[in-house]
């Protein structure tokens, strides 16, 4: 394979995976606690959007629970995003080993 044939290809996958990104990050991600009672929305760049706490969890007494739900909810709305940027550049990158 010549060189120049190589470069092509690369920029072609560099391009590529740039969409995908552009893609990824453009996208709205939603995540919800237990019939909704904590719903976070949040773009791909990992921007929040809009956090929706249901009445039902505001507790003033009982703070903790909301914030380890919403700790919870946002935590896996992270996993889901870097789990589908993982899953969009796999096959990309050319393998070292």
């Amino acid at each position: 394979m010549n060189i120049m044939k190589m470069v092509q290809e690369a920029k072609k996958m560099q391009e590529t995976m740039q969409k995908k990104m552009n893609e990824i990050n453009a996208k709205e991600y939603v995540e919800s606690f237990k019939n909704d009672l904590v719903v976070v929305k949040m773009l791909g760049t990992l921007e929040i959007k809009e956090i929706i706490i249901n009445e039902q969890l505001i507790d003033k007494d009982d703070t903790d629970t909301l914030q380890d739900v919403i700790a919870e909810v946002i935590n896996n709305c992270i996993k889901k995003i870097v789990l589908e940027k993982e899953e969009a550049t796999k096959g990309m990158m050319p393998s070292v080993f």
